[in-house]
């Protein structure tokens, strides 16, 4: 069973089952939940307590890096494996863990290192192996799985908080991020025989200190990601204070912070389809200006609607900059470097995420506005938009066929029964 050649759509299947229980969700939507009941028993503040996060997002990227360098060298399933299951076992322990801060921040930094795992990152991986002509698409789709997962988690969550405390909510997410991707990655994950050949254990790829050292491309599209993501992350983490500032109720402002979810999946399934069609950076710059567009209208909307619109907008980019990422790494260097490559510049957008957070409530304390961190943002964004739109030609375009078929997806529809373990 676990060597059987599957068609390659169960990759797609796999990556998004995966990434609806994955380390963003866990981090974003479902620690929160306990969050409240974990500060009440330790006697913590708030802020206490979201330090977790903070280590936990630092250390995601860090572990991105290490993860992407040891996909290329010793295979995709195994490394992700291994990764998965400390991960679930360091969720597991944190309700063992006696009432201290320091250990607590130490237990989401390990977490977030080795949750780099659960991420689009592995799946990505063997998807733009299999995918050319639909490249975009299949991650489009991988990536709504963290939206699904935003949506449904959470009532995971909060059912086992309700029934179990917050020590049996801990070890039932361990169980659910723990089962769900070692079955995805043993019955659906494969990577063609082709690729996999031309993968060597020993380390024969292209070494990720050359690419950086020369690359521009690889720093253009790694500024790109880290604007994107300081303004997205920066925005929806007070979007709330902002609505309840302008006057409305913590229920109207809950509600607002919903449409950033709408908003994400819509930007996910949309940016994949366009980039098949349409020149990634281009497709890129557009969802960076509109997310520019959003955060005005933002820093002078008073009416529900027009911050319901504007938070849909940032929502948008918020949710394509993964397929963003992954689509443009895989147009730009060689397959055999995609996770070293791919796992660097992800460390761009969780260091970047976390730096916006924390800029917009600096920016809240020390001038009782948001709007000059806002103008920040939309700042940083038109950077963002110069870097990607300066990156140049694919470096690996889509090869064509008769008919406008890609080669590389006609060689795996016929092969697909000759697909292998990695």
């Amino acid at each position: 069973m676990l060597t059987q050649p599957v068609n390659r759509w169960w990759n797609v299947v796999a990556g998004a089952l995966c990434a609806a229980v994955g380390a963003g969700v866990v981090g974003v939507y479902m620690f929160g939940v306990f969050a409240k009941s974990i500060g009440a028993e330790f006697g913590w503040s708030r802020v206490s307590v979201s330090l977790g996060l903070t280590a936990f997002a630092l250390a995601s990227g860090v572990g991105s890096l290490t993860l992407g360098l040891a996909i290329d060298r010793f295979g995709l399933r195994k490394v992700t494996s291994i990764y998965v299951l400390l991960f679930g076992g360091s969720i597991a322990l944190v309700p063992l863990l006696p009432a201290r801060l320091d250990y607590f921040v130490m237990a989401f930094a390990v977490m977030g290192f080795f949750g780099s795992a659960a991420t689009v990152l592995p799946y990505a991986a063997a998807i733009c192996n299999w995918f050319d002509r639909e490249r975009g698409l299949a991650l489009g789709l991988v990536n709504a799985g963290t939206g699904i997962g935003a949506a449904l988690m959470p009532l995971y969550a909060n059912f086992l908080l309700s029934r179990y405390g917050w020590r049996g909510g801990y070890w039932g997410v361990a169980v659910v991020v723990t089962l769900i991707p070692i079955v995805a990655l043993a019955l659906w994950v494969r990577l063609p025989t082709a690729q996999r050949g031309a993968r060597n254990p020993k380390g024969d790829t292209v070494p990720l200190s050359a690419i950086v050292k020369s690359s521009r491309a690889f720093w253009l599209i790694a500024i790109a990601i880290f604007t994107v993501s300081v303004a997205t992350f920066g925005i929806i983490s007070q979007l709330v204070p902002i609505a309840t500032d302008r006057g409305n109720s913590p229920l109207v402002a809950a509600r607002i912070l919903s449409t950033v979810g709408i908003g994400s999946l819509f930007g996910r399934l949309a940016a994949g389809y366009v980039m098949d069609r349409v020149f990634a950076p281009y497709v890129a710059a557009g969802v960076f200006v509109l997310a520019m567009i959003g955060m005005g209208i933002l820093t002078a909307a008073n009416s529900v609607f027009v911050m319901t619109i504007a938070a849909v907008m940032v929502g948008v980019a918020a949710g394509a900059e993964g397929d963003i990422l992954t689509f443009l790494v895989s147009r730009y260097f060689p397959m055999n470097a995609f996770g070293s490559v791919t796992g660097a510049i992800w460390v761009t957008w969780a260091w970047g995420g976390a730096l916006g957070t924390y800029l917009l409530g600096f920016s809240y304390d020390a001038t009782h506005s948001y709007g000059i961190a806002i103008a920040g943002f939309i700042a940083a964004l038109a950077l963002g938009t110069a870097a990607i739109l300066s990156v140049g030609p694919y470096a690996f375009a889509l090869p064509r066929t008769v008919a406008g078929e890609a080669e590389s997806d006609a060689k795996v529809t016929a092969s697909v029964q000759d697909a292998s373990v990695s």
